[in-house]
Order: structure tokens, then sequence, then C-alpha cells
């Protein structure tokens, strides 16, 4: 084998390494986001729990589900959809979600803020429909 046949084999080899690396922490975030979204429906659950409000998950699934077909502009009007739609109810959500990820270990809490703050307000709205739909499957167990 000469030096070419040599660099091919070492480069290919080292390819394969770095992708199965690659893998392995990918499948290492998956786990985190997971474990993180689970923990946070759980200490949501609790809060609502705790106060006795669990039977507003019904109105909270609606609004964010009619939220997801709506286009917004920019944030504001993101924020002032919500403002005008039973906003004591959805206030209360997201006040309980806030206190529920200040609660999360620093690794879940930077997850789980990555999907509350991203860019795109359908996938914000989808994020916390999915998260209020998981607390209403806890409520219904």
């Amino acid at each position: 084998m000469n030096d070419f046949g040599h660099i091919a084999l070492v480069l290919s080899i080292v390819s394969a390494l770095l992708g199965f690396l690659g893998a392995l922490l990918g499948a290492r975030i998956v786990r985190l986001r997971i474990s993180a979204e689970k923990e946070l429906t759980r200490k949501v659950f609790l809060l609502y729990q705790k106060k006795n409000r669990i039977g507003e998950f019904a109105t909270i699934v609606e609004r964010l589900d009619a939220a997801k077909y709506r286009e917004f502009d920019n944030d504001k009007n993101f924020e002032v959809y919500f403002g005008h739609v039973n906003d004591k109810d959805f206030e209360v959500y997201i006040g309980h979600v806030e206190e529920a990820v200040r609660t999360l270990e620093n690794k879940q809490r930077r997850v789980i803020e990555s999907a509350i703050t991203q860019r795109s307000q359908k996938g914000r709205v989808r994020f916390l429909e999915k998260l209020a739909r998981e607390i209403g499957n806890l409520s219904h167990v």
C-alpha cells in the first residue's frame, strides 16, 4: 500500500469515528431534551394541582391550537393576540411555566429556555401547546 492508501485509510477511520461521536452526542442531547420536558411537565402540573386549577387546561390547549394556525407579524402581535383571549388563564399558565423553568437544573433549563425563546413564533406556540397537552394527559391519570 502506498502513502496515499494509508492516508485514505486513516481519513476514513477518523471520519467513521467522528460520525459515531456525533451520533452519540446527538442521542445525548435528545435524551436531555426529553428528560427536561418531562420534568417541566411534572413541575407545571404540580403547580396547577397545588393551586387546584387543573381544569383550565382544555381552554389553554384550545387557544394554543388556534394560535398555531395564525400568522404573526412580530412578537408584539403574538403578545397582543394572547392578551386578548382570556388573558388571565394564559398569564397564569405562562407564569407557572416560567416558575417551573427556574427550578430546573442548569442543563435542563437551557434546553427548555431555547424552546420557549426560539425565534419562530409558531415553534414557541407548538412547544407551549405540546407542554399543555402533556400536562392535560397527566391530569387524566
